[in-house]
């Protein structure tokens, strides 16, 4: 007798998720590199609110079932590090 997979049950954390939380920290960073003010700046910290919990869940979520791409977690890892330290000066 087989046993079903488990579908309602996530699996590792896709490179994919990795990758799309570093670009949205790396726009977040870019926002605030060009603007001090400004459409901007609010962009930036918009897009800081959004990379930095998902940063969480997604690290959160590596460490209990794995991840396809530690490269990216680190470096999705360090942008968003990056951009809330950009944020904060």
């Amino acid at each position: 007798m087989d046993a079903e997979p488990d579908t309602k049950s996530p699996g590792r954390v896709s490179e994919a998720a990795w990758a799309a939380t570093s670009i949205i920290a790396l726009a977040a960073f870019g926002a605030r590199m060009l603007s001090h003010d400004g459409v901007l700046w609010y962009a930036s910290i918009a897009l800081t609110t959004i990379a930095a919990p998902l940063s969480v869940v997604l690290l959160v979520r590596s460490l209990l079932k794995g991840t396809e791409s530690w490269s990216w977690a680190f470096a999705a890892l360090s942008q968003v590090t990056v951009a809330l330290i950009r944020l904060l000066l």
